[in-house]
Order: structure tokens, then sequence, then C-alpha cells
């Protein structure tokens, strides 16, 4: 006859595998889901998995100020969280999983406190040479609208749809940059150093962690030797009928925002020109 911490094991087991349909370490300490960020699958599997109420803790991918939807208050927020805005429409919503977490009572922890880290952390002056080279590509926005009217060149609109493209591009850059560099700069390292700490919190209490599928082996590896991880892979690799549908959608969505605001911009300025003349 099996004793009671044998079959709570067998329990846990089954409810933990059919979350996700799959097979989950139940001795892990931490599971690991990864996930594409647009996939609703990945999402609902992250949703199966809370709802089981096996975990203690979950850890967010985010910054505590977009989740808790608090404003942003700095140049450096905006910087980082504008490809973010735009990318709105392709990006599933985090707050299904924070909902089902308090009403399982499940701590909710997130991996930054604001979006401002991503620039603020990096070594040196480069936070500064970050931000000035931002606000150097806006004026060019600006600048070169202005000038494509007095001057009725299309080069220079051009030249204004490359620098609002960049202002998109350098806070994605610096994520990857981030993600690549050693030690404490290192976006993976820190990731791992708060799901140890939130195991540490708890009292070796079970974490989820929904983390994109590119940070998922780098963060499992940085683990401390005494924390078992198990990992479980995205619903759907990105190259199927299923994540394509709601990628694409998305994409369009978010490419019409991006259009829409630099044409606004721009339209702005060259009504202004066009006025002071």
């Amino acid at each position: 006859m099996l004793d009671d911490a044998t079959v709570n094991e067998m329990e846990q087991s089954s409810s933990l595998n059919n979350a996700v349909d799959g097979d989950i370490d139940t001795e892990a300490d931490v599971i690991i889901k990864a996930e594409s960020h647009f996939n609703s699958n990945d999402l609902q599997e992250e949703l199966d998995l809370l709802e089981t109420g096996q975990f203690d803790a979950v850890v967010l991918e985010m910054d505590e100020e977009s989740a808790l939807q608090a404003s942003r208050s700095t140049f450096q927020d905006c910087i980082v969280g504008f490809p973010l805005f735009l990318f709105q429409f392709v990006y599933t919503s985090v707050l299904p999983l924070i909902a089902t977490a308090a009403k399982q009572n499940v701590d909710i922890t997130f991996t930054r406190e604001t979006d401002a880290n991503i620039i603020n952390e990096l070594p040196g002056y480069l936070p500064g040479v970050v931000q000035g080279i931002v606000i150097s590509l806006i004026i060019g926005v600006i600048g070169f609208s202005a000038l494509a009217v007095m001057y009725t060149d299309v080069w220079l609109v051009g030249l204004s749809l490359i620098c609002y493209l960049c202002i998109v591009i350098i806070p994605i850059v610096i994520r990857q940059i981030r993600g690549r560099m050693s030690g404490e700069q290192n976006r993976n390292e820190l990731m791992a150093q708060s799901v140890t700490q939130v195991i540490q919190d708890t009292d070796g209490g079970r974490v989820l962690f929904p983390v994109g599928a590119d940070h998922a082996s780098p963060v499992s590896a940085r683990l401390p030797s005494n924390i078992e991880s198990d990992t479980v892979p995205v619903a759907n690799d990105f190259f199927t009928f299923s994540a394509l549908r709601q990628f694409i959608p998305g994409l369009l969505l978010s490419l019409v925002l991006f259009f829409g605001i630099w044409v606004a911009l721009a339209g702005i300025t060259i009504i202004s020109v066009l006025v002071a003349a």
C-alpha cells in the first residue's frame, strides 16, 4: 500500500503534467516555462500550471511598473518602453497571469523594478551616451522633416524615417547586448538571481518562471547547483500555422501604429514649417 507522501507526489505529478500535456519533474524547485511572448497557447499553459495550486510564487519577466500600470516618469523608461508600446498588439497580456496568481494566493515577483534599469545598469557613461543618441535622433526626425519641406527633397524624408527607426531599434539592441554581457550586467544572470531570491524567500517553495524561449536555458544554467529546475518547452514552434496565425495580425497592427506615429510627428513638423513660412 502506498504511503501518503507517495500518493501526494503522484497527484502533484499528474496535475502538473496534465496542465502542459508533458512530463514535469515534481522535485524541481523552479519550473521554467519557455514561451513565445505572442503565443496565447503558451499563456494558457502557464495559467493551467498556476491553477494546479502547486506553486508558491511566480516570477514574471518584466518590470513592475508596467505590470501595475504605473506611469513612466523618466526619459529612460520612455526609451525602453517605446518599442513595447509599438508592439503591444504582438505581445500577450500578462494580466491574466497576475489575476490567476492572486486568486491562487501565489506570490508575484518581477525581474526588474522599472524599464529604466535596462539602460541605467549599463557600465560607466553608457546610460548618458544612450540618452544623448536618442535625443539626437528625435531632433533628426523633426529636423529632417522640416528640411524636406524647405528643400522638397524626398531623401530628407527618408533620413527622418531612419532616425525614427533607430529610436525603436536602440533599446532592442541594448536588450540583446545585455543578454550577452558577462557578470552582473547579463540579463540572464539577473533573472537567475531573481528566481533564486524568490525560492529563498518562500523557504524552498516551488516557483513558476515564464520566460522567453531564448532565455530559458541560459537562466537554468545560471541557477545555483542546489536549486533543481525543469524546463517546459514552448507550446508551438514559430513556423507553425497556429503560431503565425497569432503573430502576423498583431505585427500588421504594430506596423500601422509605427508608421502612424512617424507620420504624425513629421506631419506636425511640416505644418509648423508651412505656417511659419
